[in-house]
């Protein structure tokens, strides 16, 4: 699914350059707040933090280097040992691979999927990738998302990270995202305009109506989600 508003040509140019914030940025599990253009060319990894203020490099997180932050980032609670449905928002059909890894609170990682090695990888719609999560208790760790942008330079990455409690149990729904409620059998039960397991993932529309005065809804054809 991928259905977006498309408005008519004397708007289009202008709407489009303001819509692109962030290049690529984790949908589910939610990301952290950073205000920051998060590539390797301009913030720190794995995490980020602006070259120019980061103390070191290592990503600022609240409870990871002992100081308050001033923001509140979201954690998600995972089931240790299951498949995770990790999902990205994507501004732009991006060339390369992606990878997806786990950081361990000790700063160990693992990498859950990785096809930034693939020569012939290039999928740029791609927006999700099941990945199995390991059987062990994390807590205060991250999912860390990378992907590739060839068409700059070979080294040029994006990247985005979630804070996330791996535990042998967890809520059901994972609180549907905050965007559904959870029924008796223990399934989401998604809010207009969001999909997916949990909730996580968002439409920008359902009907031309939802696009207002200017525009049409479009399945832009995504491959996934």
């Amino acid at each position: 699914m991928g259905l977006r508003c498309m408005l008519t040509a004397v708007v289009v140019a202008s709407t489009l350059l303001l819509g692109v914030q962030a290049h690529i940025a984790l949908e589910f599990p939610p990301p952290i707040t950073l205000n920051d253009f998060m590539d390797n060319a301009r913030s720190t990894t794995p995490c980020g933090m602006s070259t120019t203020t980061a103390s070191s490099a290592l990503w600022k997180l609240q409870g990871r280097d002992g100081s308050s932050a001033p923001y509140e980032d979201p954690v998600t609670d995972l089931k240790s040992g299951s498949h995770l449905n990790v999902s990205w928002l994507l501004h732009y059909p991006h060339q390369g691979g992606h990878a997806v890894t786990l950081i361990r609170h000790n700063n160990s990682e693992l990498v859950l999927e990785s096809t930034m090695d693939r020569m012939s990888y290039n999928d740029g719609t791609q927006r999700s990738a099941m990945v199995q999560l390991p059987d062990e208790e994390c807590l205060d760790c991250i999912i860390q998302f990378r992907r590739q942008a060839l068409e700059f330079s070979p080294t040029y990455v994006f990247h985005s990270c979630a804070r996330v409690n791996l535990r042998a149990e967890t809520d059901a729904c994972n609180g549907c995202s905050a965007h559904g409620t959870c029924n008796s059998a223990g399934k989401c039960e998604c809010d207009k305009m969001f999909y997916g397991e949990y909730c996580q993932n968002k439409n920008e529309c359902e009907e031309d109506g939802d696009c207002g005065a200017h525009g049409k809804c479009f399945d832009i054809g995504a491959t996934t989600p």
